[in-house]
């Protein structure tokens, strides 16, 4: 859940540096990482300059403690929060907390909840 705020200050220091709020797949990129310790997986893609320019690199997982994974699982998954912005998509999968102030911090940050 803390994630959730600090990925969406990353997105919108993205956006204030020029991106674009809309996703381009053409030269698209997605990153994955896992943070198990935090009941948490985060999925960046987009424009694949627009993710690197926000810091969004393998590097960066691991070097926050998480795994650089394929993707984040469904399984388990109490909800995820969206946040557009900068030319990339940010989802953040949260395994653990209730359910209803994970959607209050999510739409806080300006994020779209989606359950399970």
């Amino acid at each position: 859940m803390k994630k959730i705020l600090i990925l969406a200050a990353l997105a919108l220091t993205a956006a204030a540096c020029g991106g674009s709020s809309k996703k381009t797949t053409a030269t698209g990129a997605t990153i994955a990482c896992n943070y198990p310790a935090d009941g948490e997986c985060d999925t960046v893609e987009g424009d694949a300059a627009a993710v690197t320019a926000a810091g969004y690199t393998a590097a960066a997982c691991t070097g926050s403690g998480g795994t650089v994974v394929s993707s984040c699982t469904a399984t388990g998954r109490i909800g995820r929060c969206a946040l557009v912005s900068g030319g990339i998509t940010l989802t953040v999968h949260l395994y653990t907390g209730v359910a209803a102030d994970l959607q209050a911090t999510c739409a806080g940050a300006g994020g779209t909840w989606t359950a399970g």
